[in-house]
């Protein structure tokens, strides 16, 4: 263990997150770190199980504390001796910056979120937002897509660079950026788990630190589109402007639903349905229901999100995905009539096309990411239900 640091939240009993030798993050709750932190400095027993009647009010023999103490270590361990996990909600992260190149770069661009700085630089790209819609002049989709899309590209560094720098700035320590499969969508990403160790405020602007980054590089784009009159950059723009919308999506696990979590106060906010219905379960049942961790108001948001993620997943899976399979089945027939074009004298597509193209195989990409994690997924859980009756 390497350090033990008071996690922030708006639950009413304080928790302590440890930072492991292998960087690892793991809540604790006080009983849990107080025995961790007197165990290892030696205290017996008898000691411990004293210490604990004072903090729980729960009385325990020193040989009964001695036993959880040991298991606890022992689970500690076993964590602390795994290889470094890929960051949260990835299946698949392979560094492609590392953390030794990111690190400077943040520390460089940690000023940028200085609230006179930031209000300044949000102001500007407001007015310019505001010029470029004012003028009616933004291209439409198609021609120039590919070099659009490179540019919109750049933007996406950009905005894990935000995330970092946001980290920095706050005195977390950034790691590495890299590609990854997140959920089902490929994606890059920035590894910012240090932002655990931060106040919950600092760690919202982690949290939309990049969609702040991806947003001043939009508004660069469109000084220079009002500059030269280049179309691809008010292209790039809109794809930039999509992207902002969707990371602040607060349904599926973009950075909007972090800044949720982490402004709400709630560590892993998508996973207390559970929690939610067995309350509601005994409440409705007239028993006496295990009281919620946090406070009333914090648990009519958490419910009201549920229920809005709920009803938004399902409406997703009912109504978008068929289109989305739609989409990937025609994709081989797209593949058949555009390949040869570019192939062959003048390797050029009509207008439309290379997006058709491109959104195409990120759909198939993403579906077939879905079904594979599905597949996993199952296997898993009939494995773990063979067990069972075995």
């Amino acid at each position: 263990m390497v350090a033990r640091i008071p996690l922030d939240t708006s639950e009413r009993s304080q928790s302590f997150l440890l930072r492991g030798r292998n960087g690892a993050r793991m809540r604790l709750s006080s009983a849990a770190s107080y025995l961790l932190e007197n165990g290892r400095a030696g205290r017996s027993g008898d000691e411990l199980a004293a210490g604990l009647a004072e903090l729980t009010g729960q009385s325990l023999t020193g040989a009964e504390v001695e036993d959880i103490y040991q298991r606890l270590e022992a689970r500690v361990r076993t964590i602390e001796e795994r290889p470094a996990a890929a960051p949260s909600g990835f299946w698949l992260a392979v560094p492609v910056f590392p953390e030794r190149y990111v690190g400077p770069v943040a520390r460089g661009l940690a000023g940028l979120f200085q609230p006179g700085v930031a209000a300044l630089l949000v102001a500007l790209v407001a007015v310019a937002a505001a010029i470029t819609l004012a003028s009616g002049r933004m291209a439409a989709p198609g021609a120039g897509f590919l070099a659009a899309y490179g540019l919109f590209f750049l933007s996406l560094i950009a905005h894990e660079l935000g995330h970092a720098s946001a980290c920095a700035r706050y005195g977390g320590r950034p790691s590495a950026i890299g590609f990854g499969l997140y959920l089902a969508f490929p994606v890059l990403y920035s590894d910012v788990t240090a932002a655990w160790d931060l106040r919950r405020w600092q760690r919202v602007a982690v949290d939309l630190g990049g969609i702040y980054f991806q947003g001043l590089v939009g508004g660069a784009y469109l000084a220079a589109y009002l500059a030269t009159g280049w179309g691809t950059l008010s292209l790039a723009c809109l794809l930039i402007a999509f992207s902002c919308l969707l990371s602040l999506n607060p349904f599926f696990r973009f950075d909007g639903y972090w800044a949720i979590g982490d402004a709400l106060g709630v560590v892993n906010l998508g996973r207390q349905r559970g929690r939610l219905l067995r309350h509601a379960r005994e409440r409705l049942a007239g028993r006496r229901a295990s009281p919620l961790p946090w406070p009333a108001t914090v648990s009519a948001f958490v419910a009201a999100y549920l229920v809005a993620a709920t009803a938004t997943w399902i409406a997703f899976l009912v109504l978008v995905v068929p289109l989305l399979a739609q989409r990937a089945l025609a994709y081989p027939a797209l593949l058949a009539a555009d390949v040869p074009r570019l192939l062959a004298p003048p390797h050029a597509l009509p207008a439309g096309a290379a997006q058709s193209l491109l959104v195409g195989g990120m759909v198939v990409i993403a579906l077939g990411t879905l079904v594979v994690r599905l597949g996993l997924a199952t296997v898993r859980a009939l494995a773990r239900a063979t067990r069972r009756v075995a």
